[in-house]
């Protein structure tokens, strides 16, 4: 619908997602597709699942593999990836093989899949999870640091929160791009900032 509330167009689907760049992917006998804002469909509903398009690509996933397409529903980046997500800073986090690495917006390799787990880019640094060892890394792959911690989120705003302790006991705290730890790990959950503030839950 409009934003009186009237209906743009008169059409129903089982699911749908919201609008970006023009088109929105909808969900019609089992597949997803996109339409455009009169509900009509400008890439035809052949995929297992698909998510919004950002900077003029998609994510989706068909024959139980991901990959990115274009506004014209060619692919971009063939679907060879377990998962993948989206692009962050010119890079988008994959799985192939069971381990993560990154992909630039050609489909060429920046950093090779050897993690377990990985966090976006953002503010030019990710963290990646390789044999319980957690670093912080750098647009060529490069260690900046290694953490003591099993789990941290991407940096916003020179800060990350990282979990310092075990999964059940721990606590959050917040490191910066040198990896010191800025303020003390007192918090249940935390997380990243955003104009200068961050939620946190405090235990009881």
């Amino acid at each position: 619908m409009d934003k009186t509330g009237k209906w743009a167009f008169d059409k129903s689907f089982e699911d749908a997602l919201s609008f970006w760049d023009g088109l929105a992917a909808v969900k019609t006998a089992g597949k997803w597709g996109y339409i455009d804002h009169r509900g009509e469909f400008v890439i035809k509903p052949i995929y297992q699942y698909a998510r919004a398009f950002k900077d003029g690509l998609a994510r989706v996933e068909i024959g139980g593999k991901w990959g990115f397409i274009d506004r014209h529903g060619k692919f971009v980046i063939q679907p060879i990836y377990e998962s993948l997500w989206a692009f962050h800073e010119g890079l988008a986090s994959v799985r192939f093989d069971g381990k993560y690495g990154y992909l630039d917006k050609t489909g060429k390799l920046a950093i090779k899949p050897v993690s377990d787990e990985s966090t976006d880019f953002s503010d030019g640094l990710a963290f990646q999870t390789i044999d319980g060892k957690t670093y912080c890394i750098d647009k060529i792959g490069k260690v900046v640091f290694k953490t003591p911690y099993k789990w941290a989120h991407e940096f916003r705003e020179g800060l990350a929160p990282v979990l310092v302790g075990d999964t059940k006991t721990g606590s959050m705290g917040y490191i910066d791009k040198t990896g010191k730890l800025v303020i003390q790990p007192v918090f249940q959950s935390g997380y990243y900032f955003k104009e200068g503030l961050a939620p946190v839950v405090i235990r009881k």
